[in-house]
């Protein structure tokens, strides 16, 4: 006894082929567009999330610096009061200098016996008459 194998053979006309070759072609560039379409979405989006950034960046340096300059000129404003102040004092503690100073220069024996009458003092041989009456 003999086997006999039948083979089926499937025949493609040209025309078949090619259908299905161009439909594989298609089904390819569809993906192939499509990946590239999610690249240019992924490159978009980080470009939109640098300027975003960028921006976000440029405004805080922005406005640290506008605090900066705000709080040093507050500064200088407080240190200016403080030096006028300081001045006014110098210029007061001058003048009493300058009335010490002629005090000095003029008749000590004025200035001492001004002083010992301040302090209700007097000469050895001086009468003094001490009203009680009122």
């Amino acid at each position: 006894m003999s086997i006999k194998k039948t083979v089926r053979r499937k025949t493609v006309s040209k025309d078949g082929f090619l259908h299905k070759a161009k439909k594989k072609l298609r089904s390819s560039t569809n993906f192939v567009l499509k990946q590239q379409s999610e690249l240019v979405r992924a490159f978009n989006y980080a470009k939109t999330s640098t300027k975003v950034v960028l921006v976000s960046l440029f405004i805080g340096l922005f406005l640290f610096g506008i605090v900066s300059i705000t709080r040093s000129l507050t500064s200088i404003s407080d240190k200016r009061a403080e030096l006028d102040e300081i001045e006014r004092k110098i210029a007061a503690q001058q003048k009493l200098n300058k009335e010490l100073e002629n005090e000095l220069k003029g008749d000590l024996d004025a200035l001492f016996e001004e002083k010992a009458r301040e302090q209700e003092m007097i000469y050895p041989d001086e009468q003094v008459f001490i009203n009680n009456a009122g």
